[in-house]
């Protein structure tokens, strides 16, 4: 599977929500069922990180229960898979998240780099300030802050 690294800017109310949600079922469906731990999807507010999820885990649920909505149809057709095959794949992939929960990466970009610095900082040995969003943190040389 070829890795790619997609960003999608646009205007309040344009439809974010809803792209960025197919694009993440895309993957997650295309591939087997606890694929979703290698997906990462960075939102800017905590409410747009929730709504995320909760809409990602609502078309799974329709998915998976054979409800048809606005985006089954038009992701059925870019995956190309039958309907019944397409449902056995959302109830894997539902199953999996639902019972891997804190794998379902979608957090803010500020929580991405605040992660990304507790695990890559201390071990690049290098001592300084990182600075995310305008805040710097001073640390030693083994990382500690």
């Amino acid at each position: 599977m070829d890795k790619t690294f997609s960003i999608y800017r646009s205007s309040a109310g344009s439809g974010k929500t809803r792209t960025l949600a197919k694009e993440y079922l895309k993957l997650a469906l295309k591939s087997r069922a606890d694929y979703f731990k290698h997906i990462l999807a960075v939102t800017f507010t905590n409410k747009s990180t929730q709504e995320m999820k909760d809409r990602i885990l609502a078309y799974l649920d329709d998915f998976a229960n054979a409800r048809d909505n606005d985006l089954s149809e038009e992701l059925r057709n870019e995956l190309g898979l039958d309907a019944s095959t397409f449902q056995m794949y959302s109830q894997e992939a539902q199953a999996e998240i639902l019972h891997k929960y804190s794998q379902f990466s979608i957090s803010t970009i500020d929580a991405f780099f605040q992660k990304s610095d507790s695990v890559i900082h201390p071990r690049s040995g290098f001592g300084g300030r990182l600075s995310v969003g305008g805040r710097a943190r001073a640390r030693d040389g083994r990382g500690n802050r």
